[in-house]
């Protein structure tokens, strides 16, 4: 482990921190190591552990935790849709669910635990697991003395999770061609050097996901081989770091 984690060890014992959890009309809290988010990341890859950064949305209260809408994985394993995450892993405190509100998009680490028996996510609760993401910014204990900054100050930070791939905001058309194909459109491409990702899903009228993908932005379309599916509507999910985009089309 390296130095700094050490450090901030030592820090811990002059710094109490709560994380506070109304359950059964009981109050519990811990003192513990603490990690500000970049510094989190960082130790996940020093100790190879298996993580996953998402987008997420807050969903429903679940035994353990809560379940959340997983919107886009930006690095590691892709997260079911409605996954499961354990908020009280290895400590003998929880994570507030209220400090996730409805409606708000999340930039979170989320913790991976494999066994012979089983498998299952979870929130450190003695790190800085999530970033709010509001507009171009981020906003949460990022690191030591920063609870706030801009999408591009934080993709310029060595410490912090390497965002510059993704696509921060979306302008997008899609066309149901004669050939079998739904083509995504962009407008007003990037000219960066640096390629720009958006993450896509097909949906049928009834809500099913029936296509996803993930594909580098330019001026050609995304392309997707729609032959052989039946008629009717069809909804697009675009998802990038600052925003979503929904896409209605018909196929004949």
């Amino acid at each position: 482990m390296k130095i700094k984690y050490l450090l901030a060890m030592i820090r811990s014992l002059f710094t109490s921190v709560a994380i506070v959890l109304i359950s059964f009309s009981t109050v519990r809290a811990c003192s513990c190591l603490f990690l500000p988010f970049c510094e989190y990341y960082e130790f996940l890859q020093e100790e190879a552990l298996d993580y996953s950064l998402v987008i997420a949305t807050r969903g429903e209260y679940t035994a353990t935790g809560m379940k959340f809408n997983i919107l886009q994985t930006l690095e590691g394993e892709r997260l079911d849709e409605q996954a499961d995450i354990n908020m009280s892993v290895g400590t003998s405190c929880e994570i507030s669910r209220e400090n996730f509100e409805s409606g708000e998009r999340y930039l979170m680490l989320v913790r991976i635990h494999s066994g012979s028996n089983e498998r299952f996510y979870s929130l450190n609760p003695c790190a800085t697991h999530a970033l709010r993401i509001s507009g171009s910014t981020l906003q949460g204990m990022v690191a030591d003395g920063i609870s706030e900054i801009s999408l591009t100050d934080f993709q310029s930070r060595p410490d912090c999770p390497a965002l510059t791939d993704f696509a921060q905001t979306l302008n997008a058309y899609a066309v149901a061609t004669a050939s079998g194909t739904v083509d995504i459109y962009f407008r007003d491409v990037l000219t960066s050097p640096v390629s720009t990702k958006v993450e896509y899903s097909l949906y049928s009228a009834g809500g099913q996901e029936i296509y996803h993908g993930m594909q580098t932005i330019s001026s050609d379309p995304i392309s997707i081989e729609t032959e052989g599916w039946p008629a009717g509507i069809y909804m697009i999910r675009l998802t990038a770091l600052a925003e979503q985009q929904t896409l209605k089309i018909m196929k004949m």
